[in-house]
This record gives C-alpha cells, sequence and structure tokens, in this order.
C-alpha cells in the first residue's frame, strides 16, 4: 500500500531519506557505472545530475554513457543470453518477480530519495511509483499463467537519461532477486550508440513510453521491428451544468497540477459549460484552488508541485504567450532563477485552434475553453491527434452515457481525476497518437503476451470456429469489473477496430484469411481482403462475406492510410508496408492465426 504520511512515524522516516539523499555542494556525486552485462564499467563520458531544487548547484551523482563500441557488447550479450534465462521457465520467473516485488519494497525509501533527488518528483509522487513498480513486478508473471508455457526475454533498459539513475537503482532490486545481469541491462548511450541500439536486427521489440515524435522517429528508422509506445496525450476534462462544481475543481487542479502537469496522463484542457464558465464564483473557486497549491523544492515535504523536469520546454514557453481573445486567470510565475519552478497556470479563453488547445506541453497550465453543450466538448476532445486519457465531471446518468460511448481516448474517467491508474484495476493506454503497436494496455491481462510468439501446437485439433465464439463471449463481449472495489465503479472493456484490411501474398494460405476473417466478423471490426494480381482469391474466399480487391503492393499501399489496422498472416511480408506503415502511424498486425480465440481476438 501507499505510505500514510499523516503518521507521525512515516514523517520520521521521511525526514531520514532527506538526510541521505539530499546533497550539498561539498558532497562528492556517485560515480555510476555502464553495465555490460556482468562487468561495470567507469566511463570518461558521464551524465551529470543536477538538483533542482537547489538551483543545480549541486550534483547529486555521474552516470556513465555507451558509445556504439560498448552498444554492440551490450546488444551481443542480449542476443547470446549466457546466463539462459530464456530457459527459465514462468513459474522461476514468478517467484523472481515477487521476490523482486519485495525487495522494491524494501528500498522504497532510497527509491523515493532518489526520484527526490534526480527528477524533482515529491515524496507523495514518488511514493505511489514504487506502489505501481511493485504492483506490475507482482502482477505480470500472475497474469501469463492464463497462457501456455513461455520463455522469458532479455533486456536492455535504456530509460529516459534525465531519470536513469532512479531506473539503475530499481534494477537493482530484480539482480538481487535472481534477474541475471546479462538478462536485465540498465544503459544510457550517446545519440550515435542509440541509434545502433534501436535498430540493432537482434532487437525483436522495442518499448517506448516517451514522446510522439520519438515513437514516430524510432518507427520510421526501424520499421520492420514491433513498436509498442505509449507516448503523450493532450488529455481533457469536461464540466457540465450538472456537475458538482466544487468536486470538479479538486479533481481538476490535482489532474493538472500534480507531477508539476507532466504525468502522460495530466489534464491539459477544461472544456466548461457556458452556464458555468461565465459563473464568477466558479472562477474563483478554480483560480483559489490553483494559487492555493504549495509550490516549491521537493526539499520541503508540504510542497505539492514541486520543479519541472526540464526547463527547456519551448513548447510551453510559448504557450505561456497570450493569443486573441485568451487572458490570464492564474498568470504564470517562475519561482526559481533557473525557472525550473512554475507555479500552477490557468489561461482562460483558449479557443479550438489556439496553440495551447492543439499541443502537447508537459508543465503546470491548464487552458480552459468555453463550450455550448457536452456533445461539442466532445466532438473539440475527439477532434485532438490523441487520445490518452478523458475525464467528464457530471451527475447526468444520460450525460454520462453519451460521454462514454462517444469520447476517443485510452482511459475514462468519471467524476474522478484522470492521472494515477492503478495495474490492474485500471489498465493504462490510449489510442491515435497516443499509443503505436497494437495497442495493448499496460497493466492488463494482455500485455506481456505481446513480447512472446504464440503459435498453435503441431497437429492441434482445436476447433478454432468454436474457440473464437467462447473467448469472445467469455472475455471479450462484456465490460466487466475486475476488482468489484466498494464505492467506485472500474469497467474493463474491449472495443472493435472501424476496419481492418488483410493483405494476403501468394504463399499465405486460405485457411489463415478464413480464421482472421471469422474473428473479425465476430468481433464485430469490418474486414476487407486485399490480394496480389495473378493469386486470385475471388472463389476461395467469397463465402467470407468481406469485400476482395485484386491490386498490385502500389496500390495497396496507397489505400493502408484508409484502415484503422493492417493484418497479415505472417511477418515476412514486403518493407515497402512496413515503411508505409510507420509513415502513416499505421499498426500492422503480423502474427500467424492461431486457432485459441482467447489470443487471436486481441488482433
Amino acid at each position: 500500500p501507499d505510505t500514510d504520511f499523516d503518521l507521525v512515524k512515516n514523517q520520521e522516516w521521511v525526514r531520514g531519506i532527506f538526510a541521505g539523499w539530499k546533497k550539498s555542494i561539498l558532497d562528492s556525486p556517485r560515480i555510476i557505472p555502464l553495465q555490460v552485462g556482468k562487468e561495470m564499467v567507469i566511463c570518461d563520458k558521464r551524465h551529470r545530475y543536477m538538483d533542482r531544487c537547489q538551483d543545480d548547484e549541486v550534483c547529486v551523482c555521474e552516470m556513465s554513457q555507451a558509445n556504439v563500441e560498448q552498444i554492440s557488447r551490450i546488444i551481443e550479450i542480449a542476443g547470446s543470453d549466457p546466463a539462459g534465462w530464456r530457459k527459465t521457465t514462468l513459474e522461476e520467473r514468478h517467484k523472481i518477480m515477487y521476490e523482486a516485488a519485495n525487495r522494491l519494497g524494501e528500498m522504497r525509501g532510497d527509491l523515493i530519495g532518489c526520484m527526490c533527488a534526480v527528477t524533482g518528483k515529491t515524496v507523495v509522487e514518488g511514493d505511489v511509483e514504487v506502489s505501481e513498480g511493485i504492483d506490475y513486478a507482482r502482477f505480470y508473471t500472475t497474469s501469463m499463467k492464463q497462457f501456455a508455457e513461455l520463455p522469458g526475454n532479455t533486456v536492455i533498459l535504456k530509460p529516459a537519461t534525465v531519470a536513469a539513475p532512479v531506473a539503475w537503482l530499481f534494477a537493482k532490486a530484480f539482480w538481487d532477486a535472481g534477474v541475471p545481469k546479462e538478462a536485465l541491462q540498465v544503459i544510457i548511450t550517446d545519440r550515435e550508440a542509440l541509434k545502433v541500439l534501436t535498430t540493432a536486427p537482434a532487437v525483436k521489440h522495442i518499448i517506448l513510453t516517451g514522446g510522439t515524435d520519438t515513437a514516430q522517429n524510432i518507427a520510421r528508422s526501424n520499421p520492420a521491428t514491433p513498436l509498442s509506445a505509449e507516448t503523450g496525450g493532450k488529455n481533457a476534462i469536461i464540466l457540465t451544468d450538472s456537475g458538482d462544481r466544487d468536486h470538479a475543481i479538486m479533481n481538476i487542479v490535482a489532474s493538472a497540477f500534480g507531477n508539476a502537469g507532466q504525468k502522460c496522463s495530466a489534464c491539459s484542457l477544461l472544456l466548461v459549460e457556458r452556464s458555468v464558465y461565465e459563473d464568477k464564483n466558479f472562477q474563483d473557486k478554480l483560480k483559489d484552488a490553483a494559487t492555493s497549491m504549495k509550490v516549491g523544492s521537493v526539499w520541503n515535504p508540504g510542497n505539492v508541485v514541486g520543479p519541472m523536469i526540464t526547463n527547456k520546454n519551448d513548447k510551453l514557453l510559448k504557450a505561456l504567450e497570450l493569443e486573441k481573445g485568451e487572458s490570464w486567470l492564474v498568470p504564470p510565475r517562475f519561482l526559481d532563477k533557473h525557472k525550473y519552478v512554475l507555479a500552477p497556470t490557468v489561461k482562460w479563453g483558449v479557443r479550438p485552434g489556439n496553440y495551447s488547445f492543439r499541443t502537447e506541453l508537459f508543465g503546470p497550465m491548464l487552458s480552459v475553453v468555453c463550450i455550448e453543450n457536452l456533445q461539442q466538448g466532445i466532438d473539440l476532445v475527439n477532434s485532438l491527434e490523441y487520445g490518452l486519457t478523458s475525464g467528464l465531471q457530471s451527475l447526468d446518468e444520460g450525460e454520462q452515457k453519451l460521454w462514454k460511448d462517444s469520447i476517443m481516448a485510452g482511459n475514462l474517467y468519471i467524476n474522478r481525476g484522470i492521472t494515477g491508474a492503478i495495474v490492474n484495476r485500471q489498465p493504462f493506454g490510449g489510442m491515435k497518437l497516443s499509443a503505436f503497436g497494437g495497442g495493448v494496455k499496460a497493466g492488463g491481462p494482455n500485455y506481456c503476451a505481446c513480447f512472446v510468439n504464440i503459435a498453435d501446437k503441431p497437429g492441434s485439433t482445436t476447433d478454432y470456429t468454436q474457440s473464437y465464439v467462447k473467448a469472445y463471449e467469455q472475455e471479450f463481449a462484456h465490460a466487466r469489473d475486475v476488482n468489484n472495489l466498494y464505492g467506485e465503479q472500474n469497467a474493463f472493456r474491449y472495443l472493435p477496430l472501424k476496419n481492418m484490411v488483410l493483405r494476403l501474398f501468394p504463399g499465405d494460405n486460405n485457411e489463415d484469411a478464413k480464421m482472421i476473417a471469422l474473428a473479425a466478423r465476430i468481433c464485430h471490426t469490418p474486414l476487407s481482403i486485399s490480394f496480389e494480381p495473378g493469386d486470385d482469391r475471388t472463389a476461395a474466399l467469397a463465402s467470407l462475406g468481406c469485400p476482395l480487391k485484386e491490386e498490385a503492393l502500389a496500390g495497396f499501399l496507397k489505400s493502408m492510410k484508409n484502415y484503422e489496422r493492417i493484418r497479415t498472416c505472417g511477418a515476412d511480408i514486403p518493407m515497402e508496408m512496413y515503411e508505409e506503415a510507420a509513415r502513416i502511424d499505421k499498426y500492422i498486425a503480423t502474427a500467424k492465426p492461431v486457432k485459441d480465440g482467447r489470443v487471436e481476438l486481441v488482433h
């Protein structure tokens, strides 16, 4: 559980964390080595980590960076798996992950202290991050037990450089629990070495949490390697006249300004129905709530909003300029000389199309928009390129249903904040430009299955027609509350794709096409089938009831943008398909179809 900071003993514990992690200018920074398998190397090129809460005058630590030669060796070790991690059983890994979770719990104080010193997180924010890490370690191997016995994967963890010492510290919990250092290598690199890492043929899957631009660059430089990326969001809360205004304000400021507005799920837009928007009392309360938040150094445990991770956020600085018709409900105020600490800021009168309406900012600034009704608000939110989290503040059940059935975002929250998803309770992930890959949510039942190749056993006699129907009814057809907590509902649901195209090649067999078509029909996903000239499938597949199109590859490539997803019967497809998919931000599901509906219908 999260720490109860109201308890005196826990407040004393926090003071101990600060004593150990708040460095002074007289302290020598810790040197973190480069990990190359079991070997630890101190490099001449190191990234220095300065304490933002002490005006960048104190160096907390330095971390060694890998060059091209070293990254090549690191990739070689991960590929060869000298410790035999891939041969471990799921039960063995399950025990190791639980032990790692226990060790993370024992390291909670140091992990929080490291986050305070290195990333500028407050104690409370760091505490819940540790809890989430523990939950992930326990949940993922548990979730894999529903599938067959599966091998392990070796991992190269390249964290965001600005936060890498935190990753180094929590990796220690996994090493100490029994994960070989050759199976989990934690590194940072220079720019040239990073390019080698993200384009290496030995890397079979890339997982990213980061910006949309970063995801697009990775996909376009290495389009054939699967990419699962949770990127950003331009997340909105809609407040209607039917909302509890005081309760809504509490949720809004927590979602907009917690973590200094830097969480990918943070509320950046507030769309308010006109009758509320023009209410002076509402304006005053929102202003009071924002200005009453304590802001400053994380070494003061009473502060709620700490520093931003960077003071070179050009997008945010541009958004701090007013456009025509905009004004400040709460004007921007930097509280330190290097402009890391920005007090909660509220921009009023933002219009659709304005810079701060459409741009992802990563900072404690809230843009407020006036809407005439809920439907207009839904339309405006859905017009954005992103779809990560979204919120509604309304007590009207009709409005709740309309919003829930219409809004295009991965995580929807009604009458609560829109940040802080909890593992298993609220699996996390988005749609549109907020997700790259299959859109399978982190902390959910399908996540780990993305990183293994699942195939039918030779000679399998499973009747896929029955398996697909059974899986749809048991897993996919109905929204369900996994945890059934008192006082809140957390509905987990699957949504069908708007449309999908199956591209067949001469080596693909018709039975695989029939399996994919049946899965799509059961899931209510409209499917089109495309095939090469001279490889006429019309007679064989006409009974499926899908639109069939004979077209050359060049014509098919031009049509890919018209589909939400592209499906193939395998990964051995022309590179031009991968390149076009990367260019237009589309996902190609290349897994060979299987007879198990619980696996196949995910696609």
